[in-house]
């Protein structure tokens, strides 16, 4: 469905769906079929669009696939998503072709396939496309929302420009950091399905007994990185190769080794490699990732000042911030909450995080990487300017560069309380919709939005909430 507004309006509604015929969908089956046969089924191409790999984004993330070869249920579901896709690019194309604009198309995240179908043939058309998503604060998701324009940045946050361009960091006001913690409250208690730690216990000695850490040892944490998300972001061209693999190592894995062999000669400092628990089965999926089996084959057998933190382990990720000395990744988000923190930060790669590298140390070589690492561990760091410059850096990304949706009132409760309690918050959403729609738009009414902010990127007066 497609639907034009003004001023929150709605003026017509469009259903792609009366746009294609039963002969566009016997098409769009043997395009999706005859897919299916080729060798690499991701090499299908129509009208210069990369169908088949942008369709493979979402099958991707759900079956963990790391080396492009879908079988089984997979395979039906990358055809069903080849087909979806096809249609999709069809009758918006009809649909573009009848409006000659100049339109603004609003698309929400267009990682997802035929999201990015509808941004695409948007753009070819010569439309405004703006990115739309839910704020990347967790207590805020459903409340706020983050927008700019998709074909001057791309899905890469416009914050990150403006975190660069500013020349001393600005004091983050009180109520700005509030929102900042409630969403650090959020990730610790789990309340959200968005994260995959367990709860936040506090309970450091029993953290240490279960890595067998002294207390007060120089210990560095490996945050591994997910690999499916990063493959399908790369799959349907989202990534370029500086952000996955990049140029420092080859993979996450030659990483994980040379940080081993560095840690074997230094008996004295101990290294928390923490598996990412989306490899495994999760709250979220039963998939056990490809990689799986790689960590753990490649991590049996390790020198004795080195851990393994195996997500069957329990332990929560803040916890963890709380033990050890410096944190080391690639571009997991556990980077920012230590900076957050004010603990030291070890990039191995500076293209590699979706937040500023300039929030730890970084580098583009594995020398550069290893004297971060060795300094981070022995020279004085200044806590409190690395807590400053991550809450200059989130009130960018959550703040500043968001604004407030009208209603929504549920929401913007929804991970203020225990996870039961989320959870009929939701069944109130689900069940009871006839009554509590209508109920939360008249209350949302007389809540103050900051939908205006949004008019002059509809309007094409700016590209980002920034600028």
């Amino acid at each position: 469905m497609m639907a034009s507004s003004l001023n929150g309006a709605i003026q017509q509604t469009e259903w792609l769906g009366s746009r294609v015929s039963e002969l566009d969908r016997d098409h769009a089956r043997r395009i999706a079929q005859s897919a299916m046969e080729l060798v690499e089924p991701l090499d299908l191409e129509i009208d210069g669009v990369r169908l088949a790999s942008i369709a493979s984004y979402e099958v991707i993330l759900a079956h963990k696939i790391l080396d492009g070869k879908f079988t089984g249920e997979a395979a039906s579901e990358l055809e069903d998503a080849i087909r979806n896709c096809y249609l999709t690019g069809l009758a918006v194309r009809r649909l573009f072709s009848e409006n000659k604009g100049p339109l603004t198309v609003v698309v929400r995240n267009p990682l997802y396939a035929t999201h990015q179908i509808v941004a695409l043939e948007a753009a070819r058309a010569g439309h405004r496309v703006l990115y739309l998503n839910g704020s990347y604060n967790i207590s805020e998701t459903y409340s706020h929302g983050e927008i700019w324009d998709w074909r001057k940045f791309g899905i890469v946050n416009p914050a990150r420009d403006e975190f660069k361009s500013t020349k001393e960091l600005f004091l983050v006001p009180a109520r700005r950091v509030e929102r900042i913690e409630n969403h650090s409250r959020s990730l610790r208690a789990a309340t959200s399905h968005r994260v995959y730690s367990a709860p936040e216990t506090r309970s450091l000695t029993a953290v240490r007994s279960k890595l067998n850490i002294e207390p007060g040892s120089k210990t560095v944490l490996l945050a591994l990185n997910s690999t499916d998300e990063v493959i399908a972001a790369r799959s349907n061209g989202s990534f370029s190769e500086e952000r996955y693999p990049g140029r420092v190592f080859e993979s996450q894995i030659h990483w994980v080794r040379e940080t081993i062999s560095w840690a074997r000669v230094r008996p004295e400092t101990n290294l928390i490699i923490r598996v990412h628990p989306r490899e495994f089965p999760n709250s979220r999926s039963n998939v056990r990732s490809e990689m799986a089996k790689v960590w753990e084959d490649l991590l049996s057998e390790l020198p004795a000042n080195v851990k393994l933190n195996h997500p069957d382990q329990n332990i929560s990720v803040y916890d963890l911030l709380s033990t050890v000395s410096v944190v080391s990744t690639g571009w997991s988000s556990v980077g920012l909450e230590a900076a957050l923190q004010g603990l030291p930060v070890v990039l191995y790669d500076s293209g590699l995080p979706g937040f500023p590298a300039e929030l730890g140390r970084s580098g583009l070589t594995p020398s550069d990487y290893f004297q971060n690492l060795t300094a981070a561990l022995e020279e004085k760091h200044d806590k409190e300017r690395t807590r400053q410059r991550s809450l200059f850096w989130l009130d960018l990304q959550m703040n500043l560069g968001t604004f407030k949706v009208g209603g929504r009132l549920l929401e913007s409760q929804r991970y203020k309380f225990p996870r039961w309690l989320t959870l009929v918050f939701e069944g109130v959403d689900r069940y009871f919709y006839l009554v509590y729609r209508p109920l939360d738009l008249v209350l949302g009414r007389a809540r103050k939005s900051e939908t205006e902010k949004i008019l002059p990127l509809m309007t094409g007066e700016k590209h980002s909430l920034f600028n």
